[in-house]
């Protein structure tokens, strides 16, 4: 049988356009959605002080990293 998950989307400055933090159930990481102008927003979160994965996105590329401290 097939069980559901949920995930839960939190716009920090109430706007479609600001910083998004989605977390999930079952899962402890975090993932944060952040325009180029709100960069340094996500930057002054402690939670960002640790490892994890980024994406960047252009129009004509997509990059995918890791960082020890995504802060840096």
């Amino acid at each position: 049988m097939a069980s559901g998950k949920g995930i839960n989307l939190f716009f920090m400055d109430s706007s479609y356009d600001s910083l998004m933090k989605i977390t999930a159930t079952q899962w402890k990481g975090l993932m944060y959605v952040v325009p180029r102008s709100k960069i340094n927003k996500m930057i002054s979160l402690k939670e960002v002080d640790r490892f994890g994965v980024y994406i960047l996105l252009s129009d004509t590329q997509i990059y995918v990293g890791e960082a020890s401290t995504l802060k840096k």
